[in-house]
């Protein structure tokens, strides 16, 4: 049995040897003509991988290197590559620069060993830190005509975490979500990525986003707007100061919502602001507008300056003052003219002229009234009744004749004739003239006393 197989097998040995070469040979010419060998060159940037924990990559130089690939043109399609990876192991690293040899992860099949262009990289590692920051929703584009965005969009989760270096993560500033509504109608919810910026507004490398995408809500409805003008809001003025003007830089803003809601609005309020602390001046300030519930600003207008210019209070007007001359020293008397004198030109005006009713102080030791009254003493005949205007001058409220002073004589000029002008005597006592009617002795004695200086203005002779 054994021996009737192999004389089988032996029969056309050479027949079926050819045959299996000549497969082979097919075989190869059609694996060489319709998947040939090729050698391919591909840039792939390098991965840091096995990091210690409480470290992070700050920068990897150089960032990407060459891959020399050679294998068959199906391994080497793109689909067949998207697995390779260039990484630099950093297990075992610290903080600082670390110099690590490269590696291919995810080569494909039929695919010889790869060549790296360079045989290790340098990578600086730092310190791990992270931060939470809220999301900020950036969007892009106009919706639909007749419609608007109203509301804020938002974003869930509302925050995400950065983790990095600690000085890349200190770099950024903010979180934003990019969502595009141009042409949208009505509520839009999308899924949107995660972006970290810096404070000017460029991306920042070197950090990672957890989560890296989040979902995003964009109120969009039919909306009214309508430009309406700003009423500025201020507390009170300091004590002693008053508000004078009050300026507000815009005047008007568009704002923008539900069209029966703008409809009813006629203005929109700042919020309070403050003025305690200013002084006499005028003060600029920047103050947010207090918009009403379902009221949004149509062009980004969120704030206005309002100027504030204060002044003191002006005290309570006082009695204009007296417009004669002042009193003039006359050894601690008021030197007051007769009925109808007034100063001749040139003259001062005594003090007390303007008729204040107040009867003169009494004549110092010496004058003519004190010797009037001591020869009223010695002729008590020729004192006038008590109750009479002649028994007190100051009491009737007439005015008194001035009181002669050593050394000064008020110039004085009579407005109108005396009633009665005395004869004088050989020795100039005008107290005895045959004319003095009774009760008027004192008065005429002493009047002659102080005009005897300069004589009688009726022509008589002064005294001795």
């Amino acid at each position: 049995m054994l021996t009737s197989a192999l004389r089988e097998v032996q029969r056309n040995l050479a027949l079926k040897l050819f045959s299996v070469l000549l497969a082979a040979g097919l075989w190869v010419y059609v694996i060489n003509t319709e998947d040939p060998v090729r050698r391919d060159s591909l840039d792939r940037p390098v991965e840091a991988v096995g990091v210690p924990q409480g470290l992070a990559v700050v920068r990897i130089r150089p960032e990407r290197v060459k891959v020399q690939l050679e294998g068959r043109v199906s391994s080497l399609q793109p689909g067949a590559l998207s697995q390779l990876r260039v990484v630099a192991d950093l297990a075992g690293g610290s903080p600082g620069r670390n110099t690590v040899a490269l590696g291919v992860m995810g080569v494909p099949e039929r695919v010889s060993p790869p060549e790296i262009d360079r045989p290790n990289v340098h990578v600086w590692l730092d310190q791990e830190f992270g931060k939470s920051l809220q999301i900020e929703v950036v969007l892009g584009g106009k919706p639909a005509k007749g419609t608007s965005v109203l509301g804020k969009p938002t974003a869930r989760p509302t925050a995400v975490a950065v983790s990095g270096p600690e000085g890349a993560v200190e770099r950024v500033a903010q979180v934003v979500a990019r969502v595009d509504v141009a042409g949208v109608s009505e509520h839009k919810t999308v899924t949107a990525e995660v972006e970290a910026l810096d404070a000017r507004g460029m991306p920042v490398s070197g950090v990672s986003l957890e989560p890296s995408k989040v979902t995003v809500a964009v109120p969009v409805a039919a909306a009214a707007t309508k430009r309406v003008e700003v009423r500025p809001r201020i507390g009170r003025a300091p004590d002693g100061l008053r508000t004078t003007t009050v300026r507000v830089t815009p005047r008007t803003v568009l704002v923008k919502g539900a069209p029966e809601t703008i409809e009813a609005l006629t203005e929109v309020s700042t919020e309070w602001q403050g003025i305690g602390r200013q002084h006499a001046s005028t003060t600029t300030y920047r103050v947010p507008l207090a918009f009403p519930s379902g009221v949004w600003p149509a062009e980004d207008v969120r704030s206005v300056e309002v100027q504030v210019s204060l002044a003191p209070i002006a005290p309570p007007s006082s009695p204009a003052p007296a417009t004669g001359p002042p009193a003039e020293a006359t050894g601690g008397r008021d030197v007051t003219p007769p009925a109808g004198a007034v100063p001749e030109p040139g003259a001062e005006e005594p003090p007390g002229a303007e008729g204040s009713g107040k009867a003169p102080p009494s004549p110092q030791p010496g004058t003519g009234r004190e010797a009037a009254e001591k020869d009223d003493e010695d002729n008590p005949s020729e004192t006038p009744p008590s109750g009479t205007p002649e028994a007190g001058d100051a009491k009737a409220g007439r005015p008194q004749p001035p009181v002669a002073e050593a050394g000064r004589t008020p110039r004085l000029r009579a407005a109108e004739p005396p009633r009665a002008q005395p004869k004088s005597g050989p020795a100039g006592d005008l107290a005895h003239g045959s004319d003095i009617a009774a009760g008027r002795g004192a008065k005429a004695k002493a009047a002659g006393e102080a005009k005897a200086p300069r004589g009688d203005l009726s022509g008589g002779k002064a005294g001795p």
